[in-house]
């Protein structure tokens, strides 16, 4: 599941917008071409409804087996503690430069 993710994920984000999601599955065989088929499955894997769906969404919902979970399914799925909050399904931060290493003085 998670090189499926990655292949639709074009511009490396992290999220899959409808245009990524409906690529990714129009390259399948037979390819899902039906519009509203595509915004149904896509709306089904947006779990907190912000119109993307990131790993854990994509992941979670396919470890439960059907479309259309909470974001409390999700989460229990995926083994994560219930007080998580909304924040911790979004896509992850960019990650931050690391400090110069600290110089030597004589």
């Amino acid at each position: 599941l998670s090189n499926a993710f990655h292949k639709m994920d074009s511009d490396d984000d992290h999220m899959l917008d409808m245009d990524e999601f409906e690529s990714g599955l129009d390259s399948l065989w037979p390819p899902i071409t039906d519009h509203s088929e595509v915004v149904y499955l896509f709306n089904g894997l947006d779990t907190i409804g912000d119109k993307k769906i990131t790993p854990p969404e994509f992941h979670g919902t396919f470890v439960l087996g059907h479309l259309y979970q909470t974001k409390e399914a999700v989460q229990h799925a995926l083994g994560w503690h219930p007080e998580s909050s909304q924040a911790s399904m979004a896509a992850p931060p960019p990650p931050q430069p690391r400090p110069p290493p600290p110089t030597a003085t004589y």
